[in-house]
């Protein structure tokens, strides 16, 4: 069919990721230095420390992460608090090597939001955009050794029901052969729903499950495309 077929296109082109950047993009994602270091320290202790004190935040399933290799992290998205509450439960070992999807609209949004966004690796993602230019960066992480956490509904869920997820999650997973880790994450739409900018005082938890494999999840799929 033809979408089988773009499917196809899409995924040859993402296993030889460096081709689809530019130069920019590639000297951005080069490493930063010893002061990187510090600052990945500071800001996984920042938001252990912040989840812990106002959300009275636990973390399971931690031993599920793989110990090396590069794999995805796929968290359901409730609330502006995900991305911290993930931070504050993968440590600060994996956290100087994961690397974020982020929505274009409220990370570089402007100078200073932009700058953080790139001390903090966070790829900018753009829904309205195709999916090569979406995912080129995000495979190239992925071919480098490095982890991800890629929001798979690409957006928050009002109400705690969960989206159908976009193509972008199984297209990099068949081009880079990684796998992927389901997280689920409780609570965190109470603590701060879309659309609020001041938290409730709210239990936040986080389950990490077992890795999935390219093949498990093919064999347990249905439709016309992998």
């Amino acid at each position: 069919s033809e979408a089988g077929e773009l499917t196809g296109d899409v995924i040859s082109l993402l296993r030889d990721p460096d081709s689809l950047i530019s130069d920019k993009e590639r000297n951005w994602l080069e490493p930063r230095g010893l002061r990187s270091s510090a600052l990945d320290a500071i800001a996984a202790a920042a938001a252990r420390v912040f989840m812990r004190l106002c959300f009275r935040f636990r973390a399971s399933g931690v031993a599920n992460l793989p110990s090396e290799g590069p794999f995805l992290i796929a968290p359901n998205h409730l609330s502006a608090l995900d991305p911290i509450a993930v931070g504050a439960a993968i440590g600060s070992r994996r956290f100087k090597e994961t690397y974020w999807g982020g929505w274009v609209g409220i990370l570089y949004k402007g100078r200073i939001s932009s700058a953080f966004s790139h001390a903090m690796r966070i790829l900018p993602v753009e829904p309205r955009s195709g999916p090569i230019s979406n995912l080129a960066l995000a495979a190239v992480v992925l071919s480098r050794g490095h982890s991800l956490v890629w929001f798979p509904e690409g957006e928050r869920a009002v109400g705690g029901e969960l989206l159908r997820f976009r193509p972008g999650l199984g297209l990099l997973m068949l081009a880079q052969g990684v796998p992927v880790v389901p997280t689920w994450i409780e609570g965190a739409g109470r603590a701060l729903p879309p659309g609020k900018l001041l938290p409730r005082s709210s239990k936040v938890t986080l389950r990490f499950g077992e890795p999935a494999s390219v093949d498990e999840l093919d064999a347990e799929g249905q439709g016309a495309t992998p």
